[in-house]
Order: structure tokens, then C-alpha cells, then sequence
């Protein structure tokens, strides 16, 4: 959990970067490697989201991408509140 909250700014950032570029190859690059680390926390709004930004990578459909990425923002932003609350800070 705090590796993925580490790690998902970041993660942001690439695909964010990537979709601004319009390269339908980096964000799905991107894209898939959020969806694994949302995977191994079996967060599924995440996941699910991340894949379908993946395939609309693929298709090079950006209008997609743009509005699947709002989306997939408030859900990771939704997820590294819960994991810093109920799973972080109770570790610790």
C-alpha cells in the first residue's frame, strides 16, 4: 500500500504526460503499468479504468483517454485517502 501511494504520482505524471503528447503508445505504456499496481491492491475502479485507458491507447481514441483519465484521477486520488487512513496509518 505505501509503495503504491509512493508510486502513483508518478505514474500519474507519465500518463499525464503521455496524453498531453497525444501518444497513443506511451499511454498505453503508462496506462498498463497503473493498472498492474492497482491490480496487486485488487483495487478494481482502479484497474478497471486504467484498462480501459490502455485500449483506448491502443485505438488512439483520445477523446476516450481524456475523459476515462478525469475518471481515473478522483478514483486514485478516492484510493490513496482509504490506503493512508485505513491501511497506512494503522500500520504504523
Amino acid at each position: 500500500a505505501e509503495l503504491f501511494v509512493t508510486d502513483v504520482r508518478e505514474k500519474l505524471r507519465g500518463l499525464g504526460k503521455a496524453i498531453e503528447e497525444k501518444s497513443g503508445e506511451e499511454i498505453e505504456k503508462e496506462a498498463h503499468s497503473l493498472k498492474g499496481a492497482a491490480s496487486n491492491l485488487s483495487a478494481e475502479k482502479v484497474r478497471y479504468l486504467a484498462a480501459n485507458i490502455e485500449t483506448a491507447g491502443i485505438q488512439n481514441d483520445m477523446e476516450s483517454v481524456l475523459a476515462t483519465y478525469r475518471l481515473l484521477l478522483d478514483a486514485v486520488e478516492e484510493l490513496v485517502d482509504v490506503l493512508q487512513r485505513e491501511v497506512i496509518n494503522t500500520a504504523h
